[in-house]
């Protein structure tokens, strides 16, 4: 098993070359999603959080997300004691994922503060997203963030050159979202990264060929391999249905894997509204996990009031804002 870190920056696309490392055959596990399952009512990191923020971050007996960050974004102290609560949690469950994945499987874990939790000791390999800073403010700016937001965000992040130093590969990401496919597929196949199994070869009688002598020659690979398709837990039969409910009461059900949002009426769900861009945002389900991505709106996308830069998981009970259009994620 190989076990591999990816990180980068904000607006850096370590969310895009999660998604892309995964139609490759790899294995991901999403932090930020952990970080979610991991307070939980009823877990010892719901108490936990609790109790060291009090019921006014409760909203309906859960965690309100929009309340906490609104405390923890606005005190480093309190944002140092909550990463103290989440963190460890978050690397038991992700310690316990791996433990269930095939012996040969290559497993990426997406970790947005890998430097500044010195968790690069614990993986085999490192990956780091970088682009310039040019590129990626533009990026978020196009997804509605204000400039003196982008600024603070990113002066409380490590810079890419200390990403690149502890990295065994830099996946450069200052174009489109064609050439940073290539460039992860050109990765993949450098490091080795290809699906494994079976080869299945079929020999078919003809009656107009005489006697011959096949040979067939392995090709020289690296023994870093992703795990085989085949391998994997098989997706159920059915799945909980999710919606999206306006505050009119509109209810979108959630019944396939994609959906696009926004004013023009050839988008998937049609929101009737001028703060709502044509095409506004996508949602679509990876892995069993809903995400949200803004795609260029001018309003820009929040989810429970925090601006989102990249693809962002879902969980029951998010608010997610189009501009001034509140939607709930049920």
């Amino acid at each position: 098993m190989l076990k591999v870190a990816l990180t980068g920056g904000i607006g850096s696309g370590k969310s895009t070359v999660a998604e892309f490392l995964d139609e490759l055959g790899a294995y991901v596990i999403d932090s930020d999603q952990l970080a979610r399952d991991v307070v939980e009512r009823g877990t010892p990191g719901y108490e936990a959080v609790l109790a060291a923020f009090g019921d006014g971050i409760l909203t309906d007996g859960e965690i309100d997300r929009a309340k906490l960050a609104e405390i923890v974004f606005k005190d480093a102290t309190a944002r140092a004691k909550l990463e103290s609560i989440i963190h460890p949690l978050v690397r038991d469950a992700a310690e316990k994922m791996v433990k269930s994945l095939p012996a040969d499987a290559v497993v990426i874990n997406q970790i947005p503060l890998l430097v500044e939790t010195d968790g690069a000791k614990r993986f085999d390999f490192v990956i780091t997203v970088s682009a310039d800073e040019g590129v990626r403010r533009k990026r978020l700016i196009e997804r509605g963030m204000k400039d003196y937001e982008i600024t603070k965000r990113l002066a409380a992040q490590v810079n890419d050159a200390a990403r690149e130093a502890i990295a065994h590969s830099v996946v450069r990401n200052d174009g489109s979202i064609d050439e940073l496919r290539q460039a992860v597929a050109h990765h993949a196949t450098y490091e080795g990264y290809s699906l494994a199994g079976e080869a299945v070869i079929t020999f078919e009688h003809d009656e107009n060929l005489g006697p011959v002598e096949c040979v067939i020659q392995p090709s020289k690979v690296s023994s870093v391999r992703a795990a085989p398709v085949e391998t994997r837990d098989p997706e159920p039969a059915t799945r909980e249905i999710h919606a999206l409910v306006l505050d009119n009461g509109t209810r979108f059900e959630l019944a396939n894997d994609k959906y696009s949002i926004g004013r023009q009426t050839t988008c998937d769900i049609v929101i009737a509204d001028h703060n709502v861009s044509r095409v506004h945002a996508e949602i679509k389900i990876i892995q069993g996990t809903w995400r949200i991505d803004d795609r260029g709106s001018t309003n820009g996308t929040r989810v429970n009031g925090i601006v989102i830069v990249e693809p962002t998981p879902l969980a029951s009970g998010d608010v997610i804002a189009f501009g001034a259009v509140n939607i709930q994620f049920e």
